[in-house]
């Protein structure tokens, strides 16, 4: 059982994650891909765990569960989200790759036609 306060830590580092992911668009060393997977990750664990009573408070000295289907939905969504950005971002590197070794390929190309 998570408490309500690390559920709500959990939010805020989520909300960072995002930010971070969509801000460093173009990091080379591919650090955006992976902390907007771990976002949509730790999303997708943040709304189940709204969803199947996993997030308690005790208020006056008894636990009380917390369950919040509209949050856990909301959860789910943006996970959808972030594994989508994350799939946009995977197919762009590699359509960059694979633009760089093309080029790189005509160049060699241009380069050997002397030697015929």
């Amino acid at each position: 059982m998570i408490p309500i306060s690390t559920f709500n830590l959990l939010v805020v580092v989520d909300i960072l994650f995002i930010i971070y992911a969509v801000i460093d668009h173009r990091n080379r060393i591919y650090a955006n891909i992976v902390i907007a997977f771990l976002g949509g990750l730790l999303s997708a664990f943040l709304g189940q765990a709204a969803i199947s009573e996993a997030v308690y408070d005790v208020i006056g000295g008894v636990r009380v569960v917390v369950t919040t289907p509209s949050i856990g939905y909301f959860m789910g969504f943006i996970s959808l989200i972030m594994f989508t950005y994350t799939m946009f971002m995977v197919y762009e590197v590699i359509t960059e790759l694979l633009e760089q070794k093309a080029q790189k390929t005509e160049q060699a190309m241009k380069g050997g036609d002397w030697n015929d």
